[in-house]
């Protein structure tokens, strides 16, 4: 009889269902942190005192994080390929159009998305979280670096959709264009929040400046794949 593999051993959790612990354990030790973080200060926490909060080593912390910055930017991959991700689920369709239409529904800087769940409470943790940041020069300037990562990603997509190589100058115009104008609602939806804004207010004025600057762009490149889709 052969030796059974690890996923094989008796009473080992299926793949999937490791997978979402471990999904679990990440979200729980960055949740402790960011709360942590807003409470007393980036600074004045340490990791030693997260790891102790949430339970568990510092080591099993830096097996899911490599920096103290990570804990609280655990989303950055997924935010750096939100406009990857968009393209791949909807292939035959323009981009301009598909994000046209996610920002109307969400901002995926959100844990939770849709703009539907912005509420009072969650409002006022994304206020908290943003003025952390930009009273620290670290993780402001690492926000920025995000936000480059991310257009370097967006101008990517567009090149595949305009069938060029990345590095012609043309298709990364129109990839700092289209990264620009799906960003404008994060940038309005931050200034509103940090004005204190209604809920409902920062998430109509977001939408709306984001809305107007793709379609914009949607008009400069109405007769291209980014809008037409693919042929």
């Amino acid at each position: 009889m052969p030796i059974p593999t690890t996923a094989e051993a008796p009473g080992a959790p299926p793949a999937g269902l490791r997978e979402r612990k471990k999904a679990q354990m990440r979200e729980h030790i960055s949740d402790t942190a960011t709360r942590l973080f807003l409470e007393r200060g980036f600074d004045e926490v340490t990791v030693a005192q997260i790891a102790a909060v949430a339970d568990v080593s510092v080591k099993t912390v830096f097996n899911y994080f490599r920096s103290k910055e990570d804990l609280l930017f655990d989303r950055e991959s997924e935010w750096i390929d939100c406009v990857a991700q968009l393209a791949q689920s909807a292939p035959d369709r323009g981009l301009i159009p598909l994000l046209i239409d996610d920002v109307k529904l969400r901002y995926p800087a959100l844990p939770f998305g849709e703009w539907a769940r912005f509420t009072g409470e969650a409002a006022e943790g994304r206020r908290r979280f943003y003025r952390l940041i930009n009273e620290h020069e670290n993780l402001h300037a690492r926000l920025l670096v995000m936000n480059e990562r991310m257009a370097a990603r967006t101008r990517e997509v567009v090149a595949a959709a305009l069938a060029t190589p990345v590095d012609d100058p043309i298709s990364t115009a129109a990839g700092d264009l289209v990264h620009g104008a799906y960003t404008c609602t994060g940038r309005e939806f931050t200034r509103c929040l940090l004005a204190s804004l209604a809920p409902a207010e920062t998430a109509r004025r977001a939408i709306a400046v984001g809305t107007e600057a793709l379609t914009r762009v949607r008009t400069a490149y109405a007769d291209t794949p980014l809008v037409t889709g693919a042929s």
